[in-house]
């Protein structure tokens, strides 16, 4: 399925999959298309695009989250269930101290989408660090990185979403990274744990 996105007003909401057959889901991918419109053609192009998986109903999760001159992360919480969802985030820095706290409910088969910094959660960043989650009923959480660059293009990525305490397999592989030509690669590493974790990249 593709939306036509041929609408001026935006429209947004969440999606849910039913499967005949409860213990046979498929694997499922969002893909996010932001487009403008060229003034000197006044024709539609592709600004920015990212692909999402479908997270899964989770009751906690952490985030990796960055506030800076042209870079705002958003949060988005859909509530599928039947009763309202209380759901708690907290920001700690990179020695793990917790510098900021809000909390929002998404009502029952409601959503919600927002900067982290701005109202209601108006969570303070800075300028990076690691955004835990936790929530009354289990819900489906994505969140998307917005950089503005100099050509005030927003360029959104997907920011993964960890599940707190569960770690990760030893020896994890990157595949791919790129480097010069135009390219460079950022790694950054995110402890789902609340314990210190040591190793190389």
């Amino acid at each position: 399925y593709s939306a036509a996105g041929t609408n001026f007003e935006q429209t947004t909401g969440y999606a849910t999959i039913d499967a005949e057959n409860a213990n046979s889901l498929p694997s499922a991918l969002q893909v996010l298309q932001y487009r403008q419109i060229d003034t000197a053609t006044s024709r539609l192009y592709t600004a920015s695009q990212t692909a999402m998986p479908a997270p899964p109903l989770r009751s906690n999760g952490r985030l990796f989250v960055e506030v800076a001159t042209g870079i705002r992360p958003l949060v988005v919480v859909a509530n599928p269930s039947s009763q309202d969802a209380t759901v708690e985030f907290s920001v700690a820095d990179g020695a793990g101290a917790v510098t900021s706290s809000s909390s929002i409910i998404v009502p029952a088969g409601g959503q919600f989408s927002g900067f982290i910094n701005d109202s209601p959660l108006s969570l303070t960043v800075a300028p990076a660090g690691a955004l835990t989650f936790s929530s009354t009923v289990p819900v489906a959480v994505s969140a998307l990185r917005y950089f503005t660059n100099a050509s005030e293009t927003s360029v959104i990525s997907a920011i993964p979403v960890a599940d707190v305490g569960v770690a990760a397999p030893a020896g994890m592989v990157i595949p791919d990274f790129a480097d010069g030509g135009g390219w460079n690669s950022q790694f950054i590493l995110l402890n789902p744990s609340d314990v210190q974790m040591t190793g190389e990249l």
